[in-house]
Formats: structure tokens, C-alpha cells, sequence
């Protein structure tokens, strides 16, 4: 996907974390979410400028995946 697609996409996960509701973007959304995260600026700063709204929808999924990845990193 071209850096273009997914800067678009970055500042606009926000979005579709609404759109879709809380479960499936945990499920779904989260992965994509930590990938633009580790992208290319361009595409970061659009994660990054809308962090809070997305949190808002994934607050519970972000805590358990926090929690998962300081276990993987602790014990691995």
C-alpha cells in the first residue's frame, strides 16, 4: 500500500473506530493502528494527531494489549 493510502487512512482510523464500534476495532483496527504508529512520519502524525479519539473507543482493548505486549517484552 502506498504511503499516500495509508497516511489517508491514518487520519481518518479515528473514524472508523466509531463507525465499527469498540469490539472490532480492537480486533481489527488495533493492529493497523500500532503499524501506522511505526510508519513513515507522514503517516504518524495523522495517527498521533487524532490519539485521543481513537483511545476512546479502544480504552479497554488498549489496556489489555499494553499489558500483553509489557509481558512479551518482560518475559520473551
Amino acid at each position: 500500500m502506498q504511503w499516500k493510502v495509508r497516511r489517508t487512512l491514518a487520519f481518518s482510523i479515528h473514524e472508523l473506530a466509531l463507525i465499527v464500534g469498540e469490539d472490532i476495532t480492537g480486533q481489527d483496527l488495533l493492529p493497523v493502528f500500532d503499524m501506522f504508529l511505526n510508519d513513515l512520519d507522514e503517516v504518524r502524525i495523522g495517527v498521533l494527531k487524532h490519539l485521543a479519539d481513537f483511545i476512546k473507543v479502544t480504552l479497554q482493548y488498549c489496556f489489555i494489549w499494553l499489558i500483553f505486549f509489557h509481558f512479551v517484552m518482560v518475559y520473551f
